[in-house]
């Protein structure tokens, strides 16, 4: 039960933690269809995910499909970690380099 609380702690902290982080980077003009976009998609992503989940478990078993979820859920976290920058705001107070540097690229992309 406690592991049950806290993942969805968890669970219910990531969306909002995600929509501000990506918005965060975006020009003013493109948040509120992003942060929409985001907000939408989270509950689109989890019918998606139950569904492939339902036909893992019918085609593989439940052993499997804990394996394979657990590990992509590894490999996700561990790009997230290596690909994602941090806020820009704690950037900037941090490396101020490196953020001129992830805000001009960001900007260039916009």
């Amino acid at each position: 039960a406690l592991l049950r609380l806290v993942s969805g702690i968890g669970f219910g902290a990531a969306t909002p933690n995600g929509v501000a982080l990506a918005t965060e980077w975006l020009p003013l003009r493109h948040r509120p269809r992003v942060a929409s976009a985001l907000l939408i998609a989270t509950p689109l992503g989890g019918l998606v995910g139950a569904l492939a989940a339902n036909q893992m478990l019918t085609e593989l078993g439940w052993s499997m499909s804990f394996i394979i979820c657990g590990s992509a859920s590894i490999v996700i976290a561990i790009v997230m970690i290596w690909l994602l920058p941090e806020s820009p705001v704690f950037l900037q107070l941090r490396n101020p380099d490196r953020a001129a540097q992830l805000t001009q690229r960001v900007i260039g992309r916009a």
